[in-house]
């Protein structure tokens, strides 16, 4: 198996938890969009996230990305609440327009030198941002000039480098 249907949870609103099988490499477009999901660990081998993969999945706090991802499409987390930091794996070149945005718990955000493109909007809407941490000196050419939005409600740190991991997860130090 490398790949479950299009929206085949879509709407799932009871569906709170799941276990993705290994060897699948594509999240598909819709999969899990407007479901319940607290928590999902996307596993190794995933490489690219589909167009609203996860969109409204209102109650979604706990998202672990693997190391192996690639590409975040279009609107994969829209309206995703609950999400409070995002950590983007080192490997990461690209996020979709509108993938982050209106993500009213978002709080962090730590984007890797990896990255070469952002497309518009990407993180708009995200009134509670307090950092946006990238590790790139300056934003890449093909980081689209609006890829945090109209707004820029909070500063962006370049060249920001300095982390500490625990568990797994990386923290700015």
């Amino acid at each position: 198996l490398v790949e479950i249907g299009e929206r085949a949870f879509e709407n799932c609103k009871l569906l709170t938890e799941i276990e993705l099988p290994t060897g699948i490499t594509y999240v598909s477009n819709g999969l899990f969009a407007g479901s319940g999901l607290v928590s999902i660990v996307i596993p190794e081998g995933v490489t690219e996230i589909g167009d609203e993969a996860f969109a409204y999945c209102y109650s979604l706090s706990s998202l672990k990305l693997p190391t192996t991802l690639k590409r975040i499409n279009n609107n994969a987390f829209v309206d995703c609440d609950s999400i409070s930091e995002l950590d983007l794996p080192d490997g990461l070149e690209h996020i979709g327009e509108w993938a982050f945005s209106n993500c009213d718990g978002l709080r962090v955000v730590v984007i890797p030198e990896s990255v070469i493109s952002i497309d518009a909007y990407a993180f708009e809407y995200n009134y509670n941002i307090v950092a946006i941490l990238a590790e790139r000196d300056s934003r890449a050419a093909d980081w689209d000039i609006m890829w945090n939005g109209f707004d820029r409600v909070c500063e962006v740190w370049w060249s920001f480098k300095e982390f500490k991991t625990v568990d797994g997860v990386r923290y700015a130090v």
